[in-house]
């Protein structure tokens, strides 16, 4: 297994690529021109997310319409995902304005991005993927729909971090 973290241009986010073969799960999905590359000969099995915020969502929709993956996530997240000011695309151009510290990336905002789960947990849920085990359960705190992500019982995925 490899894990492939890269660093976006929203808000300076990570997406996770988890690689097993030519099998990956993506984690708080992005979608640029890197993006590609790494993905070039890959399978998307499943998308996963953190928490239901445009810059860690921001791709679900073009992975979905490249690779014919699913969204996987709680009923709160996606609940938020489907909605431009719980999943803060509405304001994310002005987000950037307010932050003199942070360089605004050289491309267009959707504002009105929304995205869906095509399945949904209620608390927790775990399963087998390429022979590892991933469990998922909701945390609530930064988002009202946020999850903790664990792979094989020593890697934590949380918001924009990891821990192993």
């Amino acid at each position: 297994m490899k894990i492939i973290t890269c660093t976006t241009p929203l808000l300076e986010q990570n997406m996770y690529i988890v690689e097993e073969g030519k099998h990956c799960i993506v984690i708080d999905p992005y979608y640029d021109e890197k993006t590609a590359v790494l993905l070039e000969g890959k399978i998307v099995d499943l998308l996963l997310v953190t928490h239901e915020h445009y810059d860690h969502i921001s791709g679900v929709n073009k992975f979905k319409e490249l690779y014919g993956c699913k969204l996987l996530s709680n009923s709160k997240c996606d609940n938020n995902l489907q909605r431009p000011a719980k999943n803060f695309s509405k304001y994310f151009e002005a987000y950037y304005e307010f932050q003199a510290d942070l360089q605004k990336p050289d491309f267009a905002f959707d504002s009105n991005y929304s995205c869906s789960a095509d399945e949904l947990f209620n608390d927790s849920i775990t399963f087998r993927w390429q022979h590892n085990t991933v469990f998922i359960k909701m945390v609530p705190g930064h988002s009202e729909g946020g999850n903790f992500i664990f792979l094989n019982e020593n890697i934590l995925f949380f918001r924009r971090y990891t821990f192993r």
